[in-house]
């Protein structure tokens, strides 16, 4: 197990943005245990759970894992299959859940980063399409540019306000 996956799993608060060769390592360590491909670049640690997205053939689920032998204190709102795994000589407890609202809201108690908040003066840039999503490309293109990100919402979330309708708001 590497010491960036280790560091993960043992950390106090949020960890910090790891480094794009470690995050690599960490990814690969978790893929071939646990059976779930992780994007090495969602990966995070916080109070001893790692937290990322991963990948298993074509189904994508939110993963969480933690040291068998220290569980985390609370976890609760996770929904999703429980499976076990062995890197090296450390025992995980995982869950793989569907990147649904339920999993969302759990994620967003435990990551405060994740919390709508107020930006303030703080430089910003919105992001997204005429359609209301906003892509890893929009992420990677504000990523250590110093803007604060406003990542667009679903149209369809705002058709009742103000009278918009579905046309109005995607011309």
């Amino acid at each position: 197990m590497s010491g960036t996956l280790k560091s993960l799993l043992v950390g106090r608060g949020i960890s910090a943005p790891l480094p794009e060769g470690a995050a690599r390592e960490a990814a690969r360590d978790l893929a071939g245990p646990t059976g779930w491909r992780p994007y090495a670049r969602s990966l995070v640690g916080c109070r001893g759970v790692a937290f990322f997205l991963a990948r298993r053939g074509r189904e994508k689920r939110l993963c969480v894992a933690w040291d068998a032998k220290s569980p985390p204190e609370r976890l609760g709102g996770f929904c999703g299959e429980h499976f076990a795994a062995e890197i090296g000589d450390v025992h995980l407890d995982c869950q793989a859940g569907h990147l649904d609202h339920a999993n969302a809201v759990a994620l967003r108690k435990h990551l405060d980063f994740l919390q709508p908040q107020v930006i303030g003066v703080a430089p910003t840039i919105g992001t997204g399409d005429r359609l209301g999503l906003a892509t890893p490309a929009h992420v990677r293109a504000v990523r250590n540019s110093g803007l604060r990100p406003v990542f667009a919402r679903s149209g369809s979330s705002r058709r009742g306000i103000g009278g918009a309708s579905a046309r109005t708001l995607t011309i």
